[in-house]
């Protein structure tokens, strides 16, 4: 089954669909985009719901998706999209493991909890 038809009941079941989706993977990931993937799991856990999706970039990335909001994470940056009014704003989160989000971002993610 793959991953985006996956309803999570959790962080846990969340964290290993991404454990399972580097593992399986054909192509091997970063292990900077796997540690940017364990810092954003932590902030999310934190501050909001579970996504509906995690699935495999068109890159090795971790892509997860909430109803207008998706972050596609590599292994220097997040790219973060937000879809609303038929427009949609995309940009870049800057981040290396093991740094701080900027405050910016850790809004837009707090928002998807409202």
């Amino acid at each position: 089954m793959p991953e985006s038809s996956v309803r999570f009941i959790g962080w846990d079941n969340v964290r290993m669909s991404v454990e399972k989706l580097v593992a399986d993977s054909p192509e091997p990931f970063d292990p900077n985009t796997v540690a940017n993937v364990g810092d954003l799991l932590a902030v999310c856990l934190e501050r909001t719901p579970v996504p509906a999706s995690v699935d495999e970039g068109y890159w090795s990335t971790v892509s997860f998706s909430w109803e207008d909001f998706e972050i596609e994470v590599f292994g220097d940056r997040l790219e973060v999209y937000r879809f609303y009014d038929q427009r949609s704003k995309i940009w870049y989160e800057e981040h290396r493991p093991g740094a701080a989000f900027t405050p910016k971002f850790l809004a837009e993610i707090a928002a998807l909890a409202l």
